[in-house]
Protein backbone atom coordinates (compact mmCIF):
# COMPACT_ATOMS: atom_id res chain seq x y z
CA UNK A 1 0.00 0.00 0.00
CA UNK A 2 1.49 3.37 -0.96
CA UNK A 3 1.38 6.52 1.16
CA UNK A 4 -1.52 7.97 -0.82
CA UNK A 5 -3.58 4.80 -0.30
CA UNK A 6 -2.74 4.79 3.40
CA UNK A 7 -3.74 8.45 3.70
CA UNK A 8 -7.00 7.82 1.84
CA UNK A 9 -7.80 4.77 3.96
CA UNK A 10 -6.94 6.67 7.15
CA UNK A 11 -9.19 9.54 6.10
CA UNK A 12 -11.98 7.09 5.37
CA UNK A 13 -11.60 5.42 8.77
CA UNK A 14 -11.70 8.78 10.53
CA UNK A 15 -14.81 9.72 8.56
CA UNK A 16 -16.38 6.36 9.37
CA UNK A 17 -15.77 6.69 13.07
CA UNK A 18 -16.73 10.35 13.22
CA UNK A 19 -19.88 9.92 11.15
CA UNK A 20 -20.97 6.80 12.95
CA UNK A 21 -22.45 5.29 9.80
CA UNK A 22 -21.18 2.91 7.20
CA UNK A 23 -23.17 4.72 4.54
CA UNK A 24 -21.34 8.00 4.97
CA UNK A 25 -17.89 6.47 5.10
CA UNK A 26 -18.24 4.20 2.10
CA UNK A 27 -20.06 6.82 0.06
CA UNK A 28 -16.94 8.97 0.31
CA UNK A 29 -14.69 6.20 -1.04
CA UNK A 30 -16.91 3.82 -3.03
CA UNK A 31 -13.93 1.86 -4.36
CA UNK A 32 -13.05 0.58 -0.90
CA UNK A 33 -14.31 -2.76 0.26
CA UNK A 34 -15.53 -3.07 3.87
CA UNK A 35 -13.48 -6.26 4.26
CA UNK A 36 -10.29 -4.45 3.23
CA UNK A 37 -10.95 -1.74 5.80
CA UNK A 38 -12.14 -3.87 8.71
CA UNK A 39 -9.94 -6.95 8.41
CA UNK A 40 -7.09 -5.56 10.49
CA UNK A 41 -5.19 -8.85 10.80
CA UNK A 42 -5.63 -9.54 7.06
CA UNK A 43 -6.84 -13.11 7.57
CA UNK A 44 -9.73 -12.74 5.12
CA UNK A 45 -12.47 -12.40 7.72
CA UNK A 46 -13.68 -9.94 10.36
CA UNK A 47 -13.91 -10.83 14.03
CA UNK A 48 -16.32 -9.27 16.51
CA UNK A 49 -13.43 -7.23 17.91
CA UNK A 50 -12.48 -5.93 14.47
CA UNK A 51 -16.11 -5.03 13.73
CA UNK A 52 -16.49 -3.30 17.10
CA UNK A 53 -13.48 -1.13 16.24
CA UNK A 54 -15.82 0.43 13.68
CA UNK A 55 -19.23 0.01 15.29
CA UNK A 56 -18.86 -0.32 19.05
CA UNK A 57 -22.59 -0.88 19.56
CA UNK A 58 -22.56 -4.25 17.73
CA UNK A 59 -23.55 -6.93 20.22
CA UNK A 60 -22.33 -10.49 20.33
CA UNK A 61 -25.88 -11.61 19.62
CA UNK A 62 -26.09 -9.49 16.46
CA UNK A 63 -22.67 -10.67 15.34
CA UNK A 64 -23.68 -14.31 15.88
CA UNK A 65 -26.79 -13.78 13.73
CA UNK A 66 -24.60 -12.44 10.91
CA UNK A 67 -22.08 -15.29 11.36
CA UNK A 68 -24.30 -17.81 9.60
CA UNK A 69 -21.61 -20.49 9.33
CA UNK A 70 -20.80 -20.21 13.05
CA UNK A 71 -17.07 -19.76 12.44
CA UNK A 72 -16.72 -16.85 14.86
CA UNK A 73 -15.64 -14.61 11.98
CA UNK A 74 -17.53 -12.83 9.20
CA UNK A 75 -16.35 -13.85 5.76
CA UNK A 76 -16.91 -11.56 2.77
CA UNK A 77 -20.50 -12.63 2.04
CA UNK A 78 -21.51 -12.49 5.71
CA UNK A 79 -19.90 -9.07 6.16
CA UNK A 80 -21.62 -7.66 3.09
CA UNK A 81 -24.96 -8.95 4.38
CA UNK A 82 -24.27 -7.22 7.71
CA UNK A 83 -23.31 -3.99 5.93
CA UNK A 84 -26.51 -4.10 3.87
CA UNK A 85 -28.55 -4.56 7.05
CA UNK A 86 -26.80 -1.66 8.79
CA UNK A 87 -27.29 0.55 5.73
CA UNK A 88 -31.00 -0.33 5.53
CA UNK A 89 -31.49 0.50 9.22
CA UNK A 90 -29.56 3.75 8.79
CA UNK A 91 -31.68 4.70 5.78
CA UNK A 92 -34.86 4.17 7.82
CA UNK A 93 -33.47 6.43 10.57
CA UNK A 94 -32.54 9.09 8.03
CA UNK A 95 -35.98 9.06 6.37
CA UNK A 96 -38.05 12.08 7.40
Amino acid sequence: MNRNSIAQTSALLVAFIAAGTIATAFAQRPGHNPMTLMDRDKNGSVSLKELRDFRSEITGETFARWDVDGSGELEQEELMSAVREILAKQAKKDDP
